[in-house]
């Protein structure tokens, strides 16, 4: 394979895309949006992905061996890579992604016959393979009088004569007493009780049945809820401040005047989560408040839509944020979080990230950018068409600009970073 047809697989959505720059030691693919950091494999010696999420001096898996590696490092790690070895790796040793792992609670079952079980298992021998069915052993014929072996296995034995045995002579007449007509007719009267017994279960479960079933006008029994649907709406807002639980969220701009809020909110235990709206008239300020009650958590699965111009305040947990088509201030507050931001207008970005990552791609310059990074990954794609006063604090970090630079500009990047990498890119 030659190093022009590469295409770099992703591990996450299993679709393969042409490499970036070759200098780089990241690598983001262009479908799914997720980030990879680039480190050599002590194993196998591949270049592998390393989500953008992995934690500092934890293992991480490669993803062409699957060996655990130890000592991953964002700063300064003696074996991060550029994306030109993961591409000449791939070329010269025609990597393939390993299929996914196959879905063991779909996997069939063997049916095991009881009799071999009691015979074969029970007596201490092996398991059979968990491939094939066992057979019903036929157990051996004994002599007539001889006393079948204790257990489950007696079922399985059968009474035999051997070849020339002479009959034996007839029993004697019964004679009469009581116990004569209970031997002529035992078999009938067990029929008889076993098709009673039968005609009568199912009566017993009907009535069983009918006396839990709610009398009319009496409620019946209701199971606790675990879930609930969010439908919030509201017009004249200026602000929304939107607090919520772990899960998945999205943030678009509408055409009409009205925030909308809907989705659902889930919970897995006894108490349900917390929800909370109140609006502020005389401030135009919307607060939707969400929250998992204690020793139950929940999750959310939301769609924010705003007005064009509205200020978007979130405060997320975890999980995932997408933002689309945003044209009023934005603040975001997030942990264990990615935040994709795409086709923004915003004149103003402050984002607080820690131990996630945060790609936002401007489509027109903002005036002000605010990024605050701890044990982050970010990625900033602003207009080329203006330049930017970039000003930038690190300790055990890096900052990367690649926009225009004025000392003076109208529109200012500021960024505080710990333990964490920002990226500053035109689009």
């Amino acid at each position: 394979m030659t190093l022009d047809a590469v295409q770099v697989p992703c591990p996450h959505c299993r679709l393969s895309s042409p490499p970036p720059s070759p200098a780089l030691t990241y690598w983001e693919c262009p479908g799914c949006k997720h980030a990879f950091f680039l480190r050599r494999c002590r194993a196998c010696h591949a270049v592998s992905h390393v989500g953008a999420q992995q934690s500092w001096h934890h293992r991480w898996q490669c993803v062409w061996c699957e060996h655990r590696n130890f000592g991953f490092s964002r700063l300064g790690d003696p074996a991060a890579a550029t994306v030109a070895d993961l591409v000449a790796d791939i070329a010269r040793r025609d990597l393939i992604l390993p299929p996914g792992d196959a879905d063991r609670q779909t996997q069939p079952i063997p049916i095991v016959a009881a009799q071999a079980a009691s015979t074969g298992l029970a007596a201490g021998g092996e398991a059979p393979p968990a491939s094939s069915t066992i057979p019903l052993l036929e157990a051996p014929a004994l002599p007539e009088g001889a006393a079948p072996p204790e257990g489950a296995a007696a079922a399985a034995y059968v009474w035999t004569r051997p070849e020339g045995a002479a009959q034996p002579s007839p029993a004697p007449p019964a004679t009469a007493g009581p116990h004569r007509w209970w031997r002529g007719h035992r078999w009938t009267v067990l029929a008889a009780a076993v098709v009673l017994i039968l005609m009568a279960v199912p009566a017993v479960v009907l009535a069983s049945h009918a006396s839990r079933m709610p009398h009319p006008g009496q409620a019946g029994p209701t199971r606790p809820r675990t879930s609930r649907q969010i439908s919030v709406s509201a017009g004249s807002v200026r602000t929304v401040y939107l607090q919520g639980v772990p899960g998945q969220l999205t943030v678009t701009s509408g055409t009409g005047a009205t925030v909308t809020l809907t989705g659902k909110l889930r919970w897995s235990g006894a108490r349900p989560a917390q929800a909370r709206s109140t609006m502020d008239r005389t401030a135009h300020v919307l607060r939707l408040s969400y929250r998992c009650a204690a020793g139950s958590p929940c999750t959310e699965n939301y769609r924010l839509t705003v007005p064009a111009r509205t200020a978007v305040i979130l405060s997320q947990p975890s999980g995932q944020v997408q933002l689309d088509g945003l044209a009023g201030p934005l603040r975001i507050t997030a942990a264990n979080v990615s935040v994709t931001g795409a086709g923004l207008r915003v004149p103003s970005l402050t984002a607080t990230i820690t131990s996630g990552q945060l790609t936002a791609s401007f489509a027109a310059p903002p005036r002000q950018v605010s990024i605050a990074l701890t044990s982050a990954h970010a990625v900033v794609r602003l207009p080329a068409t203006v330049s930017y006063t970039v000003s930038t604090q690190a300790s055990s970090g890096s900052v990367q600009v690649g926009v225009p630079q004025a000392p003076h500009s109208s529109h200012r990047l500021t960024a505080h970073l710990n333990s964490s990498d920002l990226q500053l890119q035109p689009t």
